[in-house]
């Protein structure tokens, strides 16, 4: 019987010369691995080849800078070794615009996000087991309420408001929903400035929903912005 290994993302840090006296003061530790120069390795059903990789104590350490490089994902990496920190890419930005306004419109949706929908003036992206439907409308001479009254009736029928608030997003009213569907839990985030319209509809699996998810929604709604 093959013996299972388990495999870690984590950063391989390769020690040299007097880069080793670094660490001398720290809790690190130095260990004997075995260097594999190449295995092949599977992500989300694409197959790559020559991923370097270490194998220590059964368990098999990959290199997160040759899995973002091979599969073209944001290969920014950096080490702090002062605060022992490392930060891969950087902060995804999602802009929603249209020719007919003069308003720019960004968010920053961080994280494992894939894009479904993408438009310059709407944005569908989802994270695993949650998502979030980004869109800006233009409508002349109508309210927030009339136009939040407009959605319930139409494109968001189906959900069962249990909350609602006035606010003020980055300076322009709004209104924030909280809500429940057959199969879902999340919020609605309504924005209007001048006749502009920007609908963020927040949506988590009611079977896997935890309320930490809500925080992912904090920190979208937060990082709204107009330019």
């Amino acid at each position: 019987m093959k013996k299972k290994i388990s495999i870690s993302f984590i950063l391989c840090i390769f020690l040299i010369g007097n880069a080793v006296g670094v660490f001398a003061a720290t809790q690190y530790k130095e260990v004997k691995a075995l260097f594999y120069p190449g295995v092949k390795v599977e992500l989300n059903g694409q197959e790559a080849n020559s991923i370097k990789a270490l194998k220590y104590e059964g368990s098999l350490y990959i290199s997160v800078k040759s899995m973002s490089e091979y599969f073209g994902l944001d290969s920014t990496l950096k080490y702090d070794s002062k605060n022992n920190k490392v930060t891969i890419g950087g902060p995804k930005y999602v802009n929603i615009s249209d020719s007919k306004t003069k308003n720019f419109y960004q968010v920053i949706v961080n994280g494992n996000w894939n894009s479904s929908i993408q438009t310059n003036s709407r944005q569908m992206l989802s994270n695993y087991y949650m998502g979030i439907d980004i869109n800006l409308d233009i409508q002349s001479e109508t309210t927030i309420d009339e136009y939040y009254k407009n959605l319930l009736k139409n494109e968001y029928k189906d959900i069962k408001v249990s909350n609602e608030v006035n606010t003020k997003i980055s300076n322009a009213e709004a209104k924030i929903v909280d809500y429940t569907t057959t199969d879902s839990i999340g919020k609605l985030a309504v924005i209007h400035k001048d006749s502009d319209f920007v609908t963020l509809f927040f949506f988590v699996d009611k079977t896997r929903f935890k309320e930490t998810d809500i925080k992912e929604y904090e920190k979208i709604i937060n990082s709204f912005n107009i330019q």
